[in-house]
């Protein structure tokens, strides 16, 4: 594995600690060092940390709140 790919891998802490779960995907980053944009991917999707997600709870905190001053 080249070290442009390993910098990416350490100063990512949501990239390493997704390798570090699913730890098959070293194998694909060995066979093609690109491959780091399809992880990328899969980390925001498996920590939720893409803009439809952070919209989507930002929304069910905004009906919580609706909610709790209903009930007041």
């Amino acid at each position: 594995m080249d070290r442009r790919v390993l910098n990416i891998i350490r100063n990512n802490p949501m990239i390493y600690n997704f390798l570090r779960d699913e730890s098959y995907y070293y194998t694909y980053l060995y066979q093609d060092p690109n491959y780091i944009k399809v992880i990328e991917k899969l980390a925001k999707n498996k920590y939720k940390v893409k803009y439809t997600d952070r919209m989507d709870k930002l929304s069910n905190n905004l009906e919580l709140i609706k909610t709790f001053l209903d009930v007041i």
